[in-house]
């Protein structure tokens, strides 16, 4: 069951616009809403899976992407598409945001895995949390 929520989780304010549209295509087959606070400019996913349920988009032997493992052909190949993955969110981010690497940045990466999405963003001169 998915939790609506009606106001920020960073700032509590109640009045946010769509952002982004995207499918899991690895586990659920769903797509997910992403908005942003007219306020703060937080984005989050909305509505969001309740906490009951969030295991479930975890649940698989095969999940590669909190792994840094090399062996194994499959193994490399994820590694390689991983690597195009993080340039394209960051170039994203960018784009979104207006993002350069001279201008101050803070970033929150809220369950982030292997910790790769942030090294990316750092290496740009992000300051991050996650």
């Amino acid at each position: 069951m998915a939790e609506e929520l009606k106001a920020c989780p960073l700032c509590a304010h109640p009045y946010f616009q769509p952002w982004l549209q995207v499918p899991d295509y690895a586990i659920s087959q769903e797509d997910f809403s992403l908005v942003q606070c007219k306020e703060c400019d937080f984005c989050f996913t909305n509505p969001r899976p309740a906490p009951a349920d969030i295991g479930f988009y975890y649940a698989s032997d095969d999940y590669l992407s909190h792994s840094n493992r090399r062996r194994g052909l499959l193994s490399q190949l994820y590694q390689w598409v991983r690597q195009k993955a993080l340039a394209e969110k960051k170039a994203l981010i960018q784009r979104q945001t207006g993002f350069q690497p001279e201008q101050a940045m803070r970033l929150l990466d809220y369950g982030c895995g292997t910790g790769e999405f942030l090294h990316t963003m750092h290496r740009a001169g992000c300051g991050l949390m996650g």
